[in-house]
């Protein structure tokens, strides 16, 4: 896990704006809605894990390849949990929204299982991808061979196809049920830039499919990079969906200022051909 200066910038850039969406989220769900849930506060969990996730790869980037290696590991796990969090936030929401009854709801349910089970699963494949485990980041063990890991693309790929079927699963539930809602133009809008956030997520993953697939070790490592975006995307993703009513006043009020833009420009153009002042009401 090599991280040059730039890379830090861009992950601290987004981790920013990651916080800054969760802070607008829970001002609505806390102090205006007061409609705070358990799906508050797994995607505060999730921007817990990004941030420390983030800091230890911003606090050892040029550090030695050993060092490197022991966070290396730290974040993989720290990756796997805020994706969790981020998408059981997502579900969770979900189920709020749709009542139980509803084929959507039940999804949700079982989506909610398959993501714990998801994470378990990487979990320890993660920790015991080497034996013993200090052999992940101690070379002369495996140089001794007093120790054997895995293949990394053993570890990288089923991670990385797991992660891209499990976000289809997560914004591929509620589109029949959204697909059948009546909604006016600004909530349509609105909900294409939550999905659009979505779509946004589905790239990182197979970016990091095929830099996984990639035989130069350079280009490899910048993997963990695109990971830590991909857990910032994450968490901009499940609070998304918290605020469209936010989005969709601010687009009402962007269409109100082009509206009333357009009714001056118009008013003036009047003037101009008529050779009257509107507000002296004599000729010009």
């Amino acid at each position: 896990m090599v991280s040059t200066g730039a890379e830090v910038v861009t992950l601290v850039a987004f981790l920013i704006i990651a916080t800054a969406v969760l802070i607008l989220r829970c001002d609505i769900r806390y102090r205006i809605l007061k409609n705070h849930g358990l799906d508050d506060i797994l995607v505060i969990l999730a921007w817990c894990f990004a941030f420390s996730e983030t800091s230890l790869i911003a606090l050892n980037a040029g550090h030695p390849r050993k060092a490197n290696l022991k966070i290396f590991l730290c974040t993989l796990l720290l990756h796997n949990f805020t994706l969790t969090c981020s998408k059981l936030s997502i579900l969770v929401q979900f189920c709020r929204v749709f009542p139980s009854p509803n084929r959507t709801a039940k999804a949700c349910r079982i989506g909610i299982v398959v993501l714990v089970i998801n994470a378990l699963v990487q979990t320890v494949l993660i920790i015991f991808h080497c034996q013993p485990v200090s052999a992940f980041w101690d070379i002369q063990l495996l140089e001794e061979g007093r120790g054997i890991c895995s293949s990394s693309k053993s570890l990288f790929y089923p991670s990385s196809i797991a992660n891209l079927l499990t976000s289809i699963m997560v914004f591929g539930i509620p589109l029949p049920s959204i697909y059948n809602l009546r909604l006016g133009c600004k909530a349509k809008i609105s909900l294409m830039i939550v999905f659009g956030f979505g779509f946004v997520d589905l790239i990182l993953s197979v970016v990091r499919i095929v830099l996984t697939s990639i035989s130069d070790p350079v280009v490899r490592e910048t993997g963990g990079t695109w990971s830590s975006l991909e857990s910032t995307i994450a968490i901009i993703c499940a609070s998304a969906g918290a605020l469209r009513p936010f989005i969709s006043q601010s687009f009402s009020r962007f269409l109100f200022a082009v509206r009333n833009g357009r009714a001056v420009r118009s008013t003036y153009v009047k003037e101009e051909v008529d050779g009257t002042d509107s507000r002296s009401g004599e000729s010009v």
